[in-house]
């Protein structure tokens, strides 16, 4: 990708995004660079991936960002993993570092599916096998569709986050 083109970029996203740099210097643009061409992606992909991560941003992407979205484009497996694992390493009282660990698009899937508070809810391996399955087709669907957005406290209370894990498992809490 030329320089100016990412330059164009950085910068535009830096006026829309807050938690980016002070500035987007010529180090921040080769830095970024540098990253994107050993990542073997073409211009279009890095393209696809940029207009994937906008609409579910809440900051200021990082390379890692970029780079998930690509990966992630057609299959949430990886998404599903990502959330699994902050849930086994952060568990429920540390929700910023497990949505650091998973990028923005495995935040994204957790709150459309109930929230970190209802991802770390989950308790028999039967729920978390249909939860994870429900996990894959939310991330398939928001890395397909650069115009969707993710709900904000799409389920605010106990009582709906307990209906939902009802429904996953079928009944049996």
């Amino acid at each position: 990708m030329k320089i100016q083109k990412l330059t164009d970029i950085l910068e535009t996203l830096h006026l829309m995004l807050p938690g980016g740099p002070k500035e987007i210097s010529k180090e921040v643009v080769i830095a970024w660079g540098r990253v994107l061409a050993t990542s073997g992606m073409t211009d279009e992909e890095i393209m696809t991936a940029f207009d994937r991560f906008v609409p579910i941003a809440e900051r200021f992407p990082r390379p890692v960002d970029i780079l998930t979205m690509h990966q992630q484009g057609s299959t949430g497996s990886d998404t599903s993993a990502l959330i699994e694992g902050a849930m086994r390493k952060w568990g429920y009282n540390n929700p910023e570092e497990a949505r650091e660990y998973m990028g923005e698009l495995g935040w994204a899937v957790v709150q459309r599916c109930g929230g970190w508070d209802a991802a770390c809810s989950i308790e028999s391996e039967s729920m978390l096998m249909s939860t994870r399955k429900m996990w894959r087709e939310v991330a398939t669907s928001i890395a397909k569709n650069p115009n969707f957005r993710p709900q904000q406290d799409a389920l605010p209370s106990d009582v709906e986050q307990k209906a939902v894990l009802v429904a996953l498992s079928g009944g049996k809490i």
